[in-house]
């Protein structure tokens, strides 16, 4: 059973941090139906989205944070792979509609029969 309203985004009364809340039945449709959880972070332990392998015979549901908050712990902490796109240079961040773009080519790309 998938609810109506998944997402919630909460603001501080500053507006300077947020945090995306995922209900409790996604996460757990999610789980249930033994999706694979991946999410689009820079971490110490993440891998290069160029070296992620997944079976196509797995459903995929793919979190990507936003541009300045990224994704949150209690996010990561669901993921099965978390994974980051390469970058030349200083930068560890890009624009959240090309970030999503490189991920699904990537995600689709290296699914494994």
């Amino acid at each position: 059973m998938r609810c109506k309203k998944c997402f919630k985004v909460i603001y501080n009364p500053k507006g300077k941090t947020r945090d995306l809340q995922i209900c409790g039945k996604c996460i757990e449709f999610l789980k249930k139906e033994k999706y694979t959880i991946i999410a689009l972070e820079i971490t110490n332990n993440s891998t290069s989205i160029n070296n992620l392998k997944i079976s196509n015979k797995n459903k995929t549901a793919i979190i990507i944070g936003n541009e300045n908050y990224g994704v949150s712990k209690n996010l990561l902490s669901i993921a099965n792979h978390t994974t980051h796109i390469e970058m030349f240079g200083k930068n560890s961040s890009m624009n959240l509609a090309q970030a999503t773009a490189i991920c699904l080519y990537e995600v689709t790309n290296n699914y494994q029969l």
